[in-house]
């Protein structure tokens, strides 16, 4: 599915042992959507969407999903379909609007803030603590994200947010 072939994909699906939910123990416990979202291979997302038996709610080691996979890599498509397939939990949300921040992927953030609005603004713990969008957009230079996330608001778009370092 990583190389783009629906028709192998579509196979391997059929087959009642398929695990579409399959990590690669190697690389970080991604699954096989995740590196597919990764590649840019929307055919075949949209294949791995439609198994009964895919889970939206894997996180890698990481601490990724596949929402926030796509978020990562900026595949807007990719992304409109994650979230018209299920109701993502508020964290999950949460997340894939920080990568996009972080990435300074401004057509995903207004997508994200629009549909879900500030409650998704909030922090999630991170390898440096407590991390949340306007702290990724501006620790990367981001100053058009930085805008759109501060306009936006909310209660929880807190500006002195320190990571485990202590820096804000």
């Amino acid at each position: 599915s990583i190389l783009g072939n629906s028709g192998i994909t579509e196979s391997l699906l059929s087959c009642d042992l398929t695990d579409p939910n399959a990590r690669n123990v190697k690389d970080g416990n991604s699954t096989v959507l995740m590196y597919t979202i990764h590649y840019g291979h929307k055919e075949i997302v949209d294949l791995l969407l439609d198994h009964p038996k895919i889970d939206l709610s894997v996180i890698n080691t990481g601490g990724r999903t596949a929402l926030s996979v796509a978020c990562n890599v900026g595949h807007l498509p990719i992304v409109n379909a994650l979230i018209s397939k299920v109701k993502f939990e508020k964290e999950h949300i949460t997340r894939a609007l920080i990568e996009s921040s972080g990435t300074g992927n401004i057509d995903l953030v207004q997508m994200l803030l629009k549909k879900f609005g500030t409650e998704i603004s909030g922090a999630v713990n991170s390898p440096n603590g407590a991390m949340n969008a306007l702290w990724a957009a501006a620790a990367y230079n981001h100053e058009n994200v930085v805008r759109t996330l501060l306009d936006a608001g909310g209660p929880n778009q807190d500006v002195n947010l320190a990571g485990t370092s202590g820096y804000t």
